[in-house]
C-alpha cells in the first residue's frame, strides 16, 4: 500500500523479501507471485531488508529506527534493536551471518550479534564518519567492512572479530558528493563505490591499510549513482543512476572500459 523501497532475494533464490512506505514487511513466492506472510513492527517506513546467509533470518530497517530480526520461517521476532538515533538505511549480514551491519542517519554503522538467533544482541557503534552513513558492505572473508556516506568518504574496518572492530586508519577520498553504494568484488580485492558526483570509482583494498584508487573514475551518468553491483565472477560491475539508465562495466585486468 505504498512505493516499496527495499527487496531482497533468498540465498536459495526460493524468496523475495520486501519493505515499504505501508511499513511492512512481506515475504512472496517468486514463481506464483503469491503473498506467503506479512510481518508487522516497524513505525515507519521500511528502507532495508537483508537476508541471512543460510535463509533463515531477515532482517529489515526503517525510519522508525529499529532493526527488526525475523525468523524467515514464521515470521516470529526477537524484541526490536535499538541504539541508532537515526533513520537506518542499509542493513548488511557478514557472509556468515554471524554478524549484521546497519548504516544509519546518526553518523554510524552499528554491529550486531547474530549468533543466537532469538537473542540478538548490540556489538556497538562504528564512529569517523561526519555525515549519514547511506551504505554498508563486508567482503567476501568478512574481515573488512566498508561504509559511505554523506561526508563523501568510505571508511573501513576490520571485522575479522566482530566483537572487537578496528577501524583502518585511512579514509578512501575523491569523490566529491554522498556516497550512496559500496560493493565489493568476490575475491574482496576491490571495492566499487557508486555517488551523487555522477561517477563510480574503484579501489584496490587487498592491503586495507594501504588502499588506493585504481585508475580514474568510471563516468558515463548523467545523474547521481544509487547503486553499485558486481557479477557472481567480478567480471562485470553494474550500476543504476537517477538519470534512468544501468550501465554495465566490463572488467579488463584491474581495470575497467
Amino acid at each position: 500500500q505504498g512505493p516499496v523501497r527495499a527487496l531482497a532475494w533468498g540465498p536459495q533464490g526460493d524468496g523475495l523479501a520486501s519493505g515499504g512506505a505501508d511499513n511492512l514487511v512481506k515475504l512472496w513466492d517468486p514463481i506464483g507471485g503469491a503473498e506467503r506472510a506479512r510481518v508487522e513492527g516497524h513505525k515507519s517506513f521500511v528502507l532495508t531488508v537483508a537476508w541471512s546467509p543460510d535463509g533463515k533470518r531477515l532482517a529489515s530497517a526503517s525510519a522508525d529506527r529499529l532493526v527488526m530480526a525475523w525468523d524467515a520461517q514464521t515470521g516470529r521476532k526477537p524484541a526490536p534493536l535499538t541504539g541508532h538515533t537515526g533513520t537506518i538505511y542499509l542493513l548488511a549480514f557478514s557472509p556468515d551471518g554471524r554478524t549484521l551491519a546497519s548504516a544509519g542517519e546518526d553518523h554510524t554503522v552499528r554491529l550486531w550479534d547474530m549468533s543466537d538467533p532469538g537473542r540478538p544482541k548490540a556489538l556497538g557503534a562504528l564512529t569517523g564518519h561526519t555525515a549519514a552513513v547511506r551504505s554498508v558492505a563486508f567482503s567476501p572473508d568478512g574481515r573488512l567492512l566498508a561504509a559511505g556516506g554523506d561526508d563523501d568518504t568510505i571508511r573501513l574496518w576490520n571485522t575479522a572479530d566482530p566483537h572487537h572492530p578496528k577501524p583502518v586508519d585511512v579514509a578512501l577520498k575523491g569523490h566529491t558528493d554522498t556516497v550512496h553504494s559500496v560493493a565489493f568484488s568476490p575475491d574482496g580485492h576491490t571495492l566499487a563505490s557508486g555517488s551523487a558526483d555522477d561517477t563510480i570509482r574503484l579501489w584496490n583494498v587487498t592491503d586495507p591499510r594501504r588502499a588506493a584508487q585504481l585508475g580514474s573514475p568510471l563516468s558515463g551518468h548523467t545523474g547521481p549513482i544509487w547503486s553499485v553491483a558486481f557479477s557472481p565472477d567480478g567480471g562485470t560491475l553494474a550500476a543504476g543512476s537517477a538519470d534512468s539508465t544501468a550501465i554495465m562495466k566490463i572488467s579488463a585486468g584491474n581495470a575497467m572500459r
